[in-house]
C-alpha cells in the first residue's frame, strides 16, 4: 500500500471535480445570459 499515491490521486480527483464545477457554472451563466438576451429582444 502506498498512502502517498492515494492522497495524490484523491487530490487530483478533487481538482478535477472543482474544474468541472467551474466549467459547469460558466456554462450555466453563459446559457442563462443568452436566454435572457433573447427574451429581452
Amino acid at each position: 500500500m502506498q498512502p502517498k499515491f492515494e492522497i495524490s490521486s484523491n487530490l487530483g480527483f478533487f481538482i478535477l471535480l472543482e474544474t468541472l464545477m467551474d466549467i459547469y457554472r460558466k456554462f450555466v451563466k453563459t446559457i442563462s445570459h443568452y436566454i435572457y438576451q433573447n427574451e429581452a429582444d
